[in-house]
């Protein structure tokens, strides 16, 4: 990450920076995946377990995307 142009300056706040998120591309989307999914898991649709699961499957799909859109 510090030598990565591009994710150096969140790298760089990172000491300072107490209780947010990092401001990495995909942590809206984790972000709104996770509150969807945990929701389902909570009136109970799905188990807690398979929540997490497609939460991290979806945000890994997502950043996979974002860094071939930006020719990572």
């Amino acid at each position: 990450m510090r030598a990565d142009p591009i994710l150096r300056p969140s790298y760089d706040a990172m000491p300072a920076a107490t209780h947010i998120k990092p401001s990495l591309p995909e942590t809206n989307y984790f972000s709104q995946q996770l509150e969807i999914h945990v929701a389902r898991a909570v009136y109970g649709e799905v188990s807690a377990k398979e929540a997490l699961r497609v939460v991290k499957e979806n945000t890994r799909r997502e950043a996979e995307r974002f860094k071939n859109q930006m020719g990572l």
